[in-house]
């Protein structure tokens, strides 16, 4: 009986330290999957978090460009506007097919009151334009500076004119309109290709 206790100890031995390394193996499995998905859960919270910073930098960056795309293009409507007005009230101060009362003191008046509504688009002009050079688009001022010069031609013409209709350069003043034409082109393609 002692040899029978003795080879049942022996296999009960042998299965308990087979079930020992069975039971080590899984443990150890288990032990290194849940590190892993302990890990993995870590991994997944650090990545969510860099994410989500990368996420709202855009988000920032993206409405930070939207409020500066949104000033410039009110800044360039103004521009165009004012360079329109400006160029219109400048063709208006000598139009080619001019209606003059006959009578000189109306005729004045007449005058008087285009290059009231002029001075103001000048004023209008150097506010908006001269007064923003720096957040403008240099090729847009560039153009801007050049109806300038040509309108600075039309007021010579007439305030030469002024007191004297006969001064009146009509070949100068319908150059000028030509110039004026380009420059609405020239203005218009350099908004586009901005």
């Amino acid at each position: 009986m002692m040899d029978i206790l003795g080879a049942i100890g022996g296999i009960a031995g042998v299965v308990s330290t087979i079930l020992f390394v069975i039971f080590r193996n899984s443990a150890q499995k288990y032990v290194d999957e849940k590190a892993k998905n302990l890990a993995t859960i870590e991994d997944t919270a650090r990545i969510t978090t860099e994410v989500e910073k990368v996420k709202t930098g855009y988000l920032l960056r993206s409405h930070a460009w939207k409020q500066i795309f949104e000033k410039e293009y009110a800044l360039l409507k103004e521009v165009w506007n004012s360079t329109w007005e400006f160029q219109a009230t400048a063709r208006s101060l000598r139009p080619i097919m001019d209606h003059l009362p006959e009578d000189t003191d109306k005729q004045r008046e007449v005058f008087i009151e285009r290059h009231k509504v002029f001075a103001d688009s000048v004023k209008n002009f150097r506010d908006v334009v001269i007064k923003n050079k720096p957040f403008i688009p240099p090729r847009v001022y560039e153009i801007c500076l050049a109806l300038r010069e040509i309108v600075v031609e039309l007021q010579v013409d007439f305030e030469i004119s002024f007191n004297d209709d006969q001064r009146a350069d009509w070949r100068k003043i319908h150059e000028c309109g030509k110039k004026l034409s380009n420059f609405r082109l020239g203005l218009c393609m350099s908004s586009f290709f901005l």
